[in-house]
């Protein structure tokens, strides 16, 4: 799994779930309303910052286990780009987006390069995301410094288990989000993700955080020159080699 694919599911979760929140549940609060619209306007002008994110599943009974945990850095100054390293598995990845494509090294396989699927930041992939289908949106808790707030909702949905039987599966999803607000600037410092799955098949669970740490600070991402040769995915003859 690439780069961008991980970073990008923790903003798909985000949106999933509040586009479901939408169809129904509690007043939103109109207090922490305001919160979340100066802080996403706030998140979707930053001109560069760095993030955090971590991701930790389990499976039934057992243990959650940390799979995934990336360092990432992004500017607009001069033009759009990111980079990123990321653990994936206990595999390193590291990536950039700079001009239009994604640039990929994992471990023992090289530099690969593909078109970018999107010009947009993750920080503004979220602003967009949470400007729509907000319910139960209200202020956890604060103290001088910050805001928590919080959503939570429980979808269901149902699937046939094969194309010759009527029968289905039901799977029951509970998905809690916490947005941590910075008063001072009202600046989002983080967004925790937590997702529970209960099927008959067996249960799952997932929690992401994403933490947002130097905004607007001086950050300068140059691509490798090793990076600038690279070949694009398609003409790369080791198997599963790909962009970001």
């Amino acid at each position: 799994m690439t780069v961008k694919k991980v970073l990008m599911f923790t903003a798909i979760l985000v949106v999933a779930g509040l586009l479901v929140a939408g169809c129904g549940g509690k007043q939103t609060s109109s207090s922490a309303k305001q919160v979340l619209d100066k802080a996403l306007k706030n998140l979707k002008a930053l001109k560069s910052y760095k993030a955090t994110v971590t991701i930790t599943s389990a499976s039934g009974t057992s243990a959650p286990t940390p799979t995934t945990s990336a360092n990432i850095e992004v500017t607009t100054e001069g033009g759009a780009a990111t980079h990123s390293v990321m653990n994936y598995s206990g595999t390193k990845i590291e990536g950039y987006e700079v001009g239009g494509f994604d640039y990929t090294n994992q471990a023992g396989q090289g530099w690969t390069k593909q078109q970018a699927a999107s010009a947009k930041p993750l920080n503004v992939e979220i602003a967009d995301s949470l400007k729509t289908g907000i319910k139960d949106l209200k202020i956890l808790s604060q103290d001088d410094k910050s805001y928590r707030l919080s959503l939570k909702m429980s979808t269901s949905t149902s699937s046939a288990q094969d194309s010759s039987s009527a029968s289905s599966t039901e799977t029951t999803t509970t998905t809690e989000f916490v947005v941590k607000v910075d008063k001072s600037t009202m600046n989002i410092k983080e967004i925790s993700v937590k997702a529970a799955t209960a099927a008959s098949s067996g249960s799952q669970a997932q929690e992401e955080v994403i933490a947002f740490s130097g905004e607007n600070s001086a950050i300068t991402i140059t691509l490798p020159e090793e990076a600038k040769n690279a070949k694009s995915a398609q003409e790369q003859s080791t198997p599963g080699s790909s962009g970001l």
